[in-house]
């Protein structure tokens, strides 16, 4: 048995073992306990007020052991003093990334935590906040310029939404750095007043460009949505190859001697008709090639093409869709109106349920899959009687599974291809082709939805034709693809895999001034069930190239599997 007779041993036990040597201590010895207690009150008196446990231990004879404390603000702040100019960048940095108002550090509750926290300093004043906002802004546009610069392909991103009755036009760019990470910066999020026609569209995505020493030359694509104003700007101020190689020959496109001076060459124009132009620097307006948002397609293929799908039947899915996405509509209303449906839907199934958005298809997708989460499905009925609504039908509730199982292959893809940081064009094709795939998959499984898997097929192949084709318009995508180490051939199939490979060595050496390691991005890791590729094809023979050099390490990079 473990027994203690020395007070002072039993004092450095209580502080090792804690309350279980005490609770030991006062079953076996409890003639002690008195003793022990009288002790640790005299020597409580006898220690000095700064005294610790390190000191008790050391007079012991013992080893003493280090015991730590918290510090406080106020040691803190003098082990490191901050000096008035560090106090001003905090609170700087403060308002911007909260998004405060620049009164903030007028206001009295402010001012008093600053003071209190650092009294020998001053909090600066509202103009002089904004004056050292506007120097940040400077400095951090020129810094984006400098990165922009040193860039020789950038991608950008155009977008126009409404809030609090006002239009603004977001402007983004994204390029490839060296050490292969995306970088992406925010170039624009300008006001945008009055129609927004696609000249207005076009002479502000110009100028943002030009103010950050964008051009066609420099940008690869700009993405915008499928709304027509950007289709058309694009389509009316989109320059053209032929316009390049013309400005390419000496600055000139024509022959001055080539041009007869004869009456037949000359034409009447009338100049007022030409200044009274709706866009009069239409003609200095230039703009990059255009590439449509994928994620935006999809939520139209998701969203208008399923409504003309389901409105072409002529067999009973109509119906039943119809009336299963009724009943779920009017519950989704009921409990985002009412705070006490909202309640009572969730004392019974002990979660909340998911309501539709606007914009984004996602969230009708995931409203229904809550809908039919086994912890809220089985529970279904009762919610329904409670809200005094009708039930779902078995068939229904049959139909809203199915539409799950179809729409899935969509909305994984819809979250890959709006992913924030492993979002690459080289994603998209593969990405693309999965999705028609995965649909031809489920068809022989549904029992009801055929008419939607056959409808959703067609609009896929209709909207993404260019990705279908392997043709000279899906080059860029399938280049891409086959860059990116996760892909290279494995999804192409294998009667196009010839045409792929000889499109990606013709690039390959096209831009092959400095050849990366191939060998390095064998480690890349594939572990993604969304995709399912052959990956037992069989090699293709090797075409022949301009440079044996770059042949012979793309090869070795497309021989290369990832696993």
């Amino acid at each position: 048995m473990f027994i203690i007779q020395d007070p002072v041993n039993s004092i450095l036990a209580e502080t090792n073992y804690f309350f279980g040597v005490r609770v030991l201590f006062q079953m076996v010895h409890k003639c002690k306990v008195a003793e022990y207690t009288e002790y640790k009150k005299s020597c409580a008196k006898k220690r000095p007020a700064d005294s610790s446990a390190e000191q008790v231990a050391t007079d012991s004879g013992l080893t003493p052991k280090r015991v730590h404390r918290q510090t406080t603000v106020n040691e803190r702040m003098l082990a490191a003093p901050v000096n008035q100019d560090k106090l001003d960048d905090l609170v700087m940095d403060y308002i911007i990334q909260e998004l405060r108002p620049l009164c903030t550090v007028e206001k009295p509750a402010f001012r008093n935590l600053i003071l209190g926290l650092s009294p020998s300093h001053t909090v600066m004043s509202r103009k002089t906040l904004n004056k050292r906002l506007s120097e940040k802004n400077a400095m951090l546009l020129y810094d984006i310029r400098q990165q922009l610069a040193d860039q020789s392909a950038v991608c950008t991103t155009a977008d126009i939404w409404s809030c609090m009755h006002k239009s603004y036009l977001g402007v983004t760019a994204h390029w490839i750095s060296h050490d292969l990470n995306r970088r992406s910066v925010a170039l624009a999020c300008a006001r945008l007043k009055g129609s927004h026609t696609y000249d207005v569209v076009a002479d502000h995505l110009m100028n943002v460009h030009s103010q950050f020493g964008l051009d066609h030359t420099n940008i690869s694509f700009t993405v915008t949505d499928n709304g027509s104003n950007f289709v058309k700007a694009f389509a009316e101020y989109h320059e053209t190859e032929e316009v390049r190689s013309e400005e390419s020959d000496d600055g000139v496109g024509y022959d001055d001697d080539s041009v007869e001076d004869t009456d037949a060459n000359l034409q009447v124009v009338d100049v007022d008709s030409v200044l009274v132009e709706e866009c009069p620097h239409a003609v200095d307006i230039f703009l990059p090639k255009h590439m449509r948002c994928a994620s935006h397609t999809m939520n139209l293929l998701a969203t208008n093409d399923f409504q003309k799908i389901i409105s072409a039947d002529s067999g009973s899915y109509k119906r039943l869709i119809r009336s299963a996405m009724a009943k779920c509509s009017k519950l989704w209303t009921n409990v985002s109106r009412s705070t006490k449906a909202a309640d009572t839907v969730e004392a019974i199934t002990k979660l909340s349920l998911r309501s539709p958005g606007e914009t984004r298809w996602n969230a009708t997708y995931d409203a229904i899959k809550r809908l039919l989460d086994p912890r809220v499905c089985d529970k279904i009925p009762v919610v329904m009687d409670a809200l005094k609504m009708p039930r779902f039908q078995k068939i229904e509730m049959e139909v809203l599974q199915e539409y799950l199982l179809v729409m899935a292959p969509i909305a994984q893809a819809l979250d890959k291809l709006q992913g924030e940081h492993d979002c690459y064009l080289g994603l998209l094709m593969p990405t693309i082709q999965q999705i028609k795939k995965k649909l031809a998959a489920v068809s022989a499984t549904v029992e009801h939805s055929g008419p939607l898997v056959d409808g959703l097929i067609k609009s896929l192949e209709a909207r993404f034709t260019h990705l279908f084709e392997f043709s000279t318009t899906s080059k860029v995508y399938a280049v891409s693809s086959v860059c990116h180490p996760n892909f290279k051939l494995r999804w192409v199939p294998v009667d196009k895999k010839e045409w792929v490979k000889a499109a990606f060595l013709e690039e390959a050496i096209k831009h092959s001034t400095s050849l990366p390691d191939a060998s390095a991005t064998a480690t890349q890791d594939v572990s993604d069930d969304f995709f399912d590729f052959d990956d037992n094809a069989p090699a293709e023979a090797n075409p022949d190239g301009q440079s044996a050099k770059v042949l012979i390490q793309f090869e070795f990079y497309l021989d290369i599997l990832t696993h």
